[in-house]
């Protein structure tokens, strides 16, 4: 080897980059000189860059986040460079079913598991990769000095009525053995586990969000990319459609929801879901004990199973018999594992000719089929499939003849001024449910008093803090572990000084 292939190799070996010899006294540097602190009170150009607080559920960060932080933070550097007083803080979204399952894995209590996962996290991690955190101002969920803003502002959505406390069939997880928002539930399948979602009628506690569903549609002077747009849009899913009542014997009804209107002279048979709070009230004496069979079966099967392509259409019948309102005819009523309770009212009118599911339901179950729909083009028609488009209306009454858009006001405005139904939106978007059947979470801060009913618990007793125990498994009873613990559920109301309960569920970790 040559003198300049030796100098040369030498000076390569020289700027050899040895981060474990370099990064330790900088990152040491940046701690102590305090580099990435901000005082939002006296900085005159504030900027807030924030990254998504990870969950300390696993043995550690992965590359994804390393990969997510990496780009957010060169673009705080370079606000930074740009004369901005950049407040980039960091914390750990310790609460809730991610970080408890992982306890429940390693058989170590999510009190002892979780600080030391954070402690790995922020010290052999995070401050390792460099990232200019603000460390003094670290967030952690599971401090009561933090959660006892969210039960905060439970209190104060709960005083707007946008809180409130109603049974309704909700997400189960068996797996995770608790409720699961619908935004939770992935293709049928939990977000955290896998495991197929059912349906269970649970007491539970949700937030009023539909009622923002409209603002949440509006767009005018939002910066948002147009596929962001649509998103949201389909994640509300608003439809425009027609609430319609048919009538029972014995002088009750059943309200349906449906965008087809112009489809009820073809309607043969009603269906509600097996969640429908009528499904077994309806059924006759001798049907009753088929429906509750079949209403039970249902509830152990999840929503991808019962929308699957392929699914037999099974169902029970009733017994009982609904008024087809524009015509009259008695329409048999069943239960059917097919409609959903989310969608409407958790009743469909059936009309075969004119819808896929109606049409597979129908033939399963020997219903008879009518068209009421003639497709501008013959050959849109094809033989034994439901035609679910636009067309003419035939053999449809007075409404014979008219386009299905002109025949759809028609008959909605003929059922209002009767009384029969009405122009209604409806919206995919749920409330959202927020009660969750676990322990480690943040309490509800909410009592129950024989004398004074629900009360909220007063600010000044905030927080109301997760009591210690050992026995944090989930119970799977549709009750939270916490109701075991009488030292925390037995206390004193607060407006009349007598015996009380507390709301035993914690909140979602997204709250």
């Amino acid at each position: 080897m040559s003198g300049d292939q030796n100098v040369r190799q030498a000076r390569r070996a020289a700027r050899r980059y040895d981060p474990l010899a370099v990064e330790p006294k900088w990152q040491r540097v940046w701690e102590e000189t305090g580099l990435y602190h901000v005082d939002l009170d006296t900085a005159k150009r504030p900027f807030y860059n924030l990254m998504e607080f990870p969950y300390p559920s696993g043995e550690g960060l992965h590359v994804g986040h390393v990969y997510t932080y990496g780009g957010a933070d060169a673009y705080g550097r370079l606000q930074r460079m740009r004369g901005e007083d950049v407040f980039q803080p960091m914390g750990f979204d310790a609460f809730g079913i991610h970080s408890e399952n992982f306890a429940l894995r390693l058989g170590i209590h999510p009190a002892v598991l979780t600080p030391r996962n954070t402690a790995r996290f922020r010290e052999e991690q995070m401050k390792r990769i460099g990232v200019a955190f603000n460390w003094d101002r670290e967030v952690d969920t599971t401090d009561p000095a933090y959660y006892r803003w969210t039960q905060w502002i439970f209190l104060r959505l709960y005083e707007a009525g946008l809180a409130y406390h109603a049974e309704a069939p909700v997400n189960w997880c068996p797996s995770c053995l608790t409720t699961l928002a619908d935004e939770q539930v992935i293709g049928g399948a939990c977000e955290r586990c896998g495991s197929a979602v059912v349906k269970r009628r649970l007491t539970q506690w949700f937030f009023r969000i539909t009622d923002y569903a409209e603002r949440l549609l509006d767009f005018a002077g939002g910066d948002l990319p147009e596929v962001t747009r649509k998103l949201q849009a389909n994640w509300i899913g608003r439809q425009e459609g027609a609430e319609i009542r048919f009538s029972l014997a014995d002088g009750g009804e059943v309200a349906v929801f449906s965008t087809r209107a112009d489809t009820l002279y073809g309607a043969t048979f009603l269906a509600l879901a097996p969640e429908h709070p009528e499904a077994e009230r309806l059924a006759t004496p001798e049907r009753r004990g088929e429906v509750r069979g079949y209403v039970q079966q249902a509830s152990l099967r999840s929503e991808a199973e019962r929308l699957a392509s392929g699914h037999e259409k099974t169902g029970a019948f009733t017994g009982a018999y609904v008024t087809n309102p524009v015509d009259g005819r008695p329409l048999p009523v069943w239960v059917a594992d097919y409609v959903l309770p989310d969608y409407g009212t958790g009743a469909i009118f059936g009309t075969p000719a004119h819808d896929r599911r109606d049409l597979e339901f129908a033939r399963a179950h020997g219903l008879p089929v009518i068209a009421v729909v003639q497709p501008p083009d013959a050959a849109d028609a094809a033989e034994g499939e439901a035609y679910e488009g636009e067309g003419v209306l035939i053999a449809s009454g007075p409404y014979t003849g008219m386009t299905t858009e002109e025949g759809r006001r028609a008959i909605v405005d003929d059922l209002a001024a009767r009384g029969l139904g009405r122009r209604r939106v409806t919206y995919r978007l749920r409330d959202w449910l927020i009660s969750r059947q676990r322990y480690w979470g943040p309490p509800i801060p909410i009592l129950y008093c024989d004398a004074c009913g629900t009360v909220p618990v007063p600010d000044e007793d905030l927080p109301v803090l997760l009591p210690e125990t050992e026995e944090f498994r989930p119970l799977g009873t549709g009750r939270s572990p916490l109701a075991a613990v009488p030292e925390f559920v037995e206390t004193t109301c607060p407006r009349c000084g007598g015996p009380a309960r507390r709301e035993t569920d914690v909140s979602d970790n997204f709250l």
